[in-house]
């Protein structure tokens, strides 16, 4: 029987159908004594009933997958467990990819190229609550299949000054930590501030947020 891990690491759950590319992904996590692969899945519908079980905090997820897809499952996990950060790792680098993987609730996009030094810093600014997918890629997606909104721009007006800055350092892909340090305000404040921001912003999380601060037009 699987266990769920109890310690402070970051539990991670790989998702791809290739066992190789699960067990390059492992090795390489397994170098960080920060962070701890608790389970592995091959497809989509086995990585929805594995992390319903056991709950990680992070799950690398490829999108091309037989039964279903990462993008299906990455909707039904983020229903199941909205706490779940999802980051897709896979070979699409087209905008539209981009878009489906932001709209299915993934909250970063890397490729399955990328250097290991990304991977692994993607992953930690995804356990301290950093936007994890560039400004410029969001642009690009947005700039693909989406129009300026005029419900975005309003919503925007009910920012404070402050939130309005926090914002635009959100979108930046900036920590809550690196916020606070450039606002000189407390961590509990900026804590405060973000939730704020998501919350009249109407968004899922940071880079829900930071999608419609590029819908507006604001960044």
């Amino acid at each position: 029987m699987l266990e769920i891990s109890t310690n402070d690491k970051v539990s991670i759950m790989l998702v791809d159908d290739h066992a190789i590319v699960r067990e390059g992904l492992r090795a390489m996590l397994e170098t960080d004594a920060g962070f701890e692969v608790i389970g592995e899945a091959e497809n989509g519908e086995r990585a929805v009933s594995l992390a319903q079980e056991l709950q990680p905090r992070i799950i690398l997820m490829d999108i091309s997958m037989p039964q279903m897809d990462g993008l299906e499952a990455t909707k039904l996990v983020k229903r199941l467990l909205p706490q779940c950060t999802i980051i897709m790792l896979t070979m699409h680098h087209t905008e539209s990819h981009v878009l489906q993987a932001i709209q299915a609730g993934a909250s970063g996009y890397l490729l399955k190229d990328s250097p290991r030094k990304e991977v692994l810093e993607m992953i930690r600014a995804a356990s301290s609550g950093g936007v994890l997918i560039s400004s410029s890629l969001l642009r690009g997606a947005m700039n693909f299949a989406m129009k300026p909104s005029v419900e975005d721009s309003l919503e925007m007006d009910a920012l404070t000054p402050r939130e309005h800055e926090a914002l635009i350092l959100i979108a930046d892909g900036k920590t809550n930590k690196e916020i606070a340090q450039r606002l000189d305000v407390s961590p509990e404040t900026i804590k405060k501030i973000v939730q704020n921001v998501i919350g009249k912003l109407r968004a899922s999380d940071r880079t829900h947020a930071a999608v419609r601060a590029l819908r507006a037009g604001i960044i």
